[in-house]
């Protein structure tokens, strides 16, 4: 079992990251035309950095405890 890490110093950055990119891109669409597909091209290529970059922060890991079983608490 693990958890994401959210207080390592590059999550929030690349999350904003990949929020203007994407906004980015839908305003490209909306542009339309060869600028517009460029736009596009530039802003996929932004969120897939971030993205990458968000993939490759290490996980937090935990140990499993010795006795897994659920007991109701009623």
């Amino acid at each position: 079992p693990f958890t994401l890490d959210i207080d390592h110093k590059r999550w929030l950055p690349n999350l904003k990251a990949m929020e203007q990119a994407s906004r980015d891109i839908d305003a490209a669409k909306k542009q339309g035309g060869l600028g517009g597909k460029l736009a596009q091209a530039w802003g996929s290529l932004r969120a897939a950095r971030a993205f990458i970059a968000l993939y490759t922060i290490p996980v937090i890991r935990h140990q499993v405890p010795e006795v897994t079983r659920l007991e109701p608490t009623y």
